[in-house]
């Protein structure tokens, strides 16, 4: 019965829809419909900058020539063929999409910075307090100070010292000379190539900048100094794991001595030295630091 009633029910629900159907008119009028609806196609993080900088490799830098040559990947990645027009075409204040091949622009930059991130030691840190460019922001220098106090006795008094700061901006640039074969080799494992070289070249030198104890800041403020630029370094006091415990308390009580806590502290160390202390055994063949590998891990409790 509860089958025949579900059957006949369905009849019914069909017969509606058919009567629906007849009297359905278009939407129209409404702001709405006229909305375009924007369908990016699949394709990988950073392929669109990769293609810019390839079509512009291409053309040996002609603009007028890697506009053509980005209309090969028109249906992919359209956005290089209208940020290559942008350099080559007058943008006037009566036309409405004026601005759009410069957010264009700052998407495909985006997105290709999303993949240099991860890449560089700045990027694998967490904790980091983010600012503004051009921005002074305060720091404080000195805390206060308390203390028991008994019955009628003086409270001790104290006062804090803070600083300002502020982030220059600073741009990193360089030329990459590639073969003609490899740049009009347009696959996929052409354009995978090309996107990482540029993501080493450019990673491993801001690496080495952040942490070059030579490095200062440069004439105009072109560029920043490293974290170790000035640094009174705690010099190694050995070779062997009793000299690496002793080296890293020192390290430790440096931080103690000055009243800062390390609980978001970090340790940066190159790939050979992180290697050289995950191979440490003891003298029962067991890792001397078992949370630590040449790719990273943990090294007395905090990341490495």
């Amino acid at each position: 019965l509860e089958l025949k009633s579900l059957d006949a029910h369905e009849v019914r629900l069909k017969e509606q829809q058919a009567l629906e159907a007849k009297s359905a008119v278009p939407v129209s009028g409404g702001p709405a419909s006229h909305a375009p609806i924007m369908l990016k196609p699949n394709v990988a993080k950073g392929t669109a900058f990769t293609r810019y900088a390839i079509a512009l490799m291409r053309s040996k830098g002609n603009v007028m020539q890697a506009v053509e040559i980005a209309k090969e990947w028109k249906d992919s990645t359209p956005e290089v063929e209208l940020v290559l027009k942008a350099a080559v075409q007058a943008g006037t204040t009566t036309d409405p999409a004026w601005a759009k091949p410069l957010v264009e622009y700052q998407s495909m930059a985006s997105e290709f910075i999303d993949l240099l991130r991860p890449a560089t030691i700045v990027g694998r840190i967490e904790h980091f307090r983010r600012v503004p460019f051009n921005i002074k922001v305060p720091g404080q220098v000195t805390g206060s100070s308390v203390n028991w106090v008994g019955e009628g006795k003086p409270t001790p008094v104290s006062s804090l010292a803070f600083n300002t700061t502020s982030l220059g901006h600073s741009k990193v640039a360089g030329l990459v000379v590639m073969t003609e074969e490899l740049v009009r080799f347009s696959s996929p494992s052409a354009e995978a190539l090309v996107q990482q070289d540029l993501i080493a070249t450019v990673g491993g030198f801001l690496d080495g900048q952040f942490i070059d104890p030579k490095k200062a800041e440069g004439e105009y403020g072109v560029s920043p100094a490293s974290i170790t630029h000035d640094l009174n370094p705690i010099k190694a006091s050995g070779v062997d794991a009793a000299a690496v415990r002793a080296d890293v308390k020192a390290a430790f009580d440096a931080f103690i001595a000055a009243n800062l806590s390390v609980a978001k502290a970090v340790w940066v160390m190159s790939e050979s030295t992180a290697l050289a202390l995950s191979m440490m055994h003891n003298a029962l063949a067991q890792p001397e630091f078992p949370g630590l590998t040449m790719a990273g891990g943990t090294f007395f409790g905090l990341p490495a």
